[in-house]
């Protein structure tokens, strides 16, 4: 919401430890919250709403793969997925067009901020002004061998020194595609340019016994890619050991995250620079064992919502990763679902939402097909509502 409105809602979630607001008039000015006036009736020519919620934000996805029209079957074996979304990518003559129509669906779902994967040449996104959606280019890193490593660490200096209106992130891919070298490398950088980073980390079982002793799915596929010259991490190596790495970054935002033991979730719990992105309708796909969210939350750690591509969802829809958690875990406070995907998300990408006077006009607005609005979070959350399109 950037310009001059006058909005009514029903009903107006703030965010976290704040009070349900009902009937609530605001006036927009300058992309600005001028007014908020509660227990108020609409006015002539005010944009109605059944619920205002912060804003959704994706905090993990891969627009490249938006132009797919489901995911990409069968989920099983994980790396014979993942050559596929390789042959993907290098079947699509049309990047650009993908990244758009990703960023359209977004908006469309009312999500105003994504972290994106960066694959693709920068020249290749719309210029930030011309998309509702705002988000970070997380430019991905791939690379094993000596002279792939250096080609990559040469872009990733190219991406740093170019002009771009986005803000910039850095995302070496996950443990089985980024030497250690080439992590720290990225490590650096990130610290240098105090920039944010990204990465997939304890995906999937194979992972945990590719970095543990060098032998499993992720071997037979990187031999099958003609890369595989033996193990790159020493031997004992867990998700921690990576973690620890990444530690020193400013802000990470560590994808997935299915497979964390004990004393992974706590060393996340207590280093806030460190999130947990959670996919839940990719986990479900993939049928991943039950994820740690909900023991990421209790020890204190940040989680946040992602959707990962369309090779791996059938939509970019925050607000139904939301709706999906909601149908599985009934007895979640709605709040806390709510800010998975809104507050929580925002926090991951570094920015600050406050409903009040003064500050950016940055919100969800949702309508439903309900005559009444809802009483509660958990109606707003059962109700036929979804978040209106953002302009």
């Amino acid at each position: 919401m950037t310009t001059s409105a006058s909005l009514f809602v029903s009903l107006v979630w703030p965010g976290p430890d704040r009070n349900l607001l009902r009937d609530v008039a605001i006036e927009i000015e300058a992309g600005r919250i001028a007014s908020i006036e509660l227990n108020s009736q609409p006015g002539k020519g005010t944009q109605r709403g059944i619920a205002l919620i912060p804003p959704l934000v994706n905090a993990h996805c891969h627009l490249e793969f938006s132009h797919l029209p489901e995911p990409l079957e069968p989920a099983h074996p994980f790396q014979s997925w993942i050559g596929r979304t390789v042959q993907t990518r290098r079947e699509n003559s049309e990047p650009a067009r993908s990244l758009q129509m990703g960023l359209d669906e977004a908006a469309r779902h009312g999500v105003h901020a994504v972290a994106e994967i960066m694959t693709q040449a920068v020249d290749c996104y719309p210029t930030k002004g011309s998309t509702a959606v705002e988000g970070c280019l997380f430019r991905e890193l791939i690379g094993i061998q000596p002279e792939t490593m250096a080609a990559q660490q040469q872009l990733l200096d190219e991406i740093l020194a170019a002009e771009t209106a986005w803000p910039k992130g850095i995302s070496p891919h996950a443990p089985y595609s980024v030497h250690p070298e080439l992590l720290q490398h990225a490590i650096g950088k990130a610290v240098d340019h105090q920039l944010p980073m990204t990465m997939h980390l304890a995906e999937t079982r194979s992972e945990l016994e590719f970095l543990q002793q060098g032998t499993g799915d992720f071997v037979d596929m990187l031999t099958r890619f003609g890369i595989w010259s033996g193990p790159f991490y020493p031997p004992g190596t867990r998700p921690l050991d990576l973690m620890k790495r990444l530690a020193s970054a400013p802000r990470v935002l560590l994808a997935h995250c299915n497979y964390l033991d004990e004393e992974e979730i706590n060393f996340l719990a207590t280093h806030p620079n460190l999130h947990a992105i959670y996919c839940p309708r990719t986990h479900a796909f993939f049928e991943h064992d039950p994820h740690p969210w909900r023991k990421l939350l209790e020890r204190g750690a940040n989680v946040a919502l992602g959707t990962d591509g369309r090779g791996s969802t059938p939509d970019l829809s925050i607000w139904n990763e939301i709706l999906f958690l909601a149908e599985r875990f009934p007895d979640v406070d709605p709040a806390l679902l709510l800010s998975l995907g809104t507050t929580r998300g925002a926090a991951a990408m570094g920015w600050d939402w406050t409903f009040e006077v003064g500050q950016p006009a940055r919100f969800t607005l949702l309508e439903g097909d309900a005559n009444t609005p809802p009483e509660s979070l958990h109606q707003l959350l059962s109700d036929k509502v979804r978040p209106i399109a953002l302009r």
